[in-house]
């Protein structure tokens, strides 16, 4: 008697992981985020716009830290402002 339970339950199991794989396989590729060119692309840009804060007790950044980092920048002007304009 427990062997036929243990057989029984074997096979419900078996079933249910090989119906699940082939669902969660087909998600991945859909679910996939974005990539490091596209992460660093937005990085620069919001240093461009001057969004990102230059402290954490200024989140989000008031309208004077954005225009003192667009000054920050425009000031610097970093190799890596340079080459995507």
């Amino acid at each position: 008697m427990n062997t036929l339970r243990f057989l029984v339950t074997a096979a419900a199991i078996a079933t249910s992981v090989m119906t699940a794989t082939p669902a969660l396989a087909s998600t991945s590729d859909a679910s996939q985020g974005k990539t490091r060119a596209q992460v660093r692309a937005e990085l620069i840009q919001a240093y461009r716009d001057g969004v990102i804060p230059t402290s954490d007790g200024d989140y989000p950044p008031s309208q004077a830290t954005i225009d003192a980092n667009r000054a920050r920048l425009a000031a610097a002007n970093p190799a890596w402002a340079r080459e995507q304009q």
